[in-house]
């Protein structure tokens, strides 16, 4: 290589870090997304555990109502239960809603990353085909100017033989 110097050196370390930083920006939403799913089904099963469980206890009072008598203050009772029952139910599917809204969130922040991540690679990318055509170029002028020196010395002999 000749001694002059890549005049994009610092566009290309520039590039580079951005790239960096894209990608890590990336993996950060990624993560994040990832997390968020899991939750958002964490969520979800805690829901349905809930609605089984009311279901399972009003079958079973159903099934006691049915085989023995039972007051009517055990009646209300259990009605005043099974809304705790549904309350419970409902904030839980509040919790997965939010959940899922966080999710949808977390996605579109995703992809804004894989974008910039992807924008980062192609700059990058530019930078890097010029520098490797300006090597192939400094390539050329060294070999140019290794061959002129060459001619120098060869020249410098003959007329020393000749003289």
């Amino acid at each position: 290589m000749s001694d002059e110097e890549y005049e994009l050196q610092v566009l290309l370390k520039l590039r580079k870090q951005e790239r960096d930083e894209a990608e890590a920006r990336y993996a950060s939403a990624l993560e994040a997304h990832q997390k968020i799913e899991r939750k958002v089904q964490e969520l979800e099963l805690a829901h349905h555990r809930l609605a089984r469980q009311r279901v399972e206890k009003c079958r079973a009072f159903d099934k006691r109502v049915a085989s023995q008598p039972i007051s009517m203050a055990e009646i209300h009772g259990f009605d005043r239960h099974v809304v705790g029952l549904r309350d419970a139910e409902e904030k839980a599917w509040q919790k997965v809603e939010q959940a899922k809204r966080e999710q949808q969130r977390l996605r579109r922040q995703m992809e804004t990353a894989h974008q910039q991540m992807l924008q980062a690679l192609r700059q990058l990318k530019a930078v890097e085909k010029h520098y490797e055509k300006w090597q192939r170029e400094q390539a050329v002028v060294q070999k140019r100017r290794q061959s002129a020196k060459m001619d120098d010395v060869a020249a410098r002999l003959w007329r020393g033989q000749q003289g």
